[in-house]
């Protein structure tokens, strides 16, 4: 299991700039499509349906890892 610095660093090489802004679901399918880790895939899973996030920062901060 990651730690949480784990996990924000597997998130900053699957969840780059060029994808915002970007809602929960392309962040899902983007990281899977890449071949993220599972557990860098359901974190995304995770977050709120729908929402619209509008850079890195604020999905770090959804997952409380800011």
């Amino acid at each position: 299991m990651m730690d949480q610095e784990e996990l924000r660093a597997e998130l900053d090489t699957y969840v780059t700039l060029e994808q915002f802004p970007t809602t929960s679901a392309d962040l899902v399918a983007t990281a899977s499509g890449n071949h993220a880790p599972d557990e860098v895939v359901e974190a995304l899973r995770g977050l709120p349906a729908g929402t619209v996030f509008g850079t890195p920062e604020d999905v770090r901060e959804a997952l409380g890892l800011a």
